[in-house]
């Protein structure tokens, strides 16, 4: 029993550490959001942009995700997490519905939309669980043309190459 009950906490505060890394982006919190991640992170947006997989040093990161300064609020809510556990290190599949937010002056759509899957894979830490690689694979993806007409689309491009 008690094994089982050692599990199901490991279990949870992995869900919490994929969560926190949307709750975290969310808020605009970006001092809790990096420490959502280990010293490197390798990222895969292959499925939404046109770039390659890429790894990056946590001291750079918070530079490539500064685009989202240019929402003026985000959503995005997960669910359906599955989780496996070896030793010291775990993956968690997830489902990702999320909205972004533009402020926008040319009509028509201002929210860019994504609806996919997420696959993190973390590292047992002294401080907790870290994600090192995560994986968003886009199922459905909408409001590109309005990030294209306010020149976000070039950004976001740029910051991931």
């Amino acid at each position: 029993m008690e094994q089982i009950i050692k599990q199901l906490i490991e279990q949870n505060e992995i869900i919490q550490a994929v969560n926190d890394i949307f709750i975290t982006m969310d808020r605009f919190d970006w001092d809790a959001f990096l420490n959502c991640f280990a010293d490197e992170v390798e990222d895969d947006y292959t499925s939404i942009f046109d770039i390659e997989i890429n790894k990056v040093k946590i001291d750079d990161m918070i530079e490539r995700w500064k685009y989202l300064k240019e929402f003026t609020s985000m959503y995005h809510s997960l669910s359906n997490h599955k989780v496996k556990i070896y030793n010291d290190e775990a993956e968690c599949y997830s489902y990702v519905y999320s909205l972004h937010f533009l402020p926008n002056d040319i009509g028509g759509e201002d929210v860019w939309k994504v609806i996919g899957f997420y696959e993190h894979h973390l590292i047992k830490t002294d401080k907790g669980w870290k994600i090192d690689k995560m994986k968003c694979t886009a199922v459905s993806v909408t409001g590109v043309e309005v990030l294209k007409k306010l020149g976000v689309y070039d950004k976001l491009q740029e910051k991931w190459k």
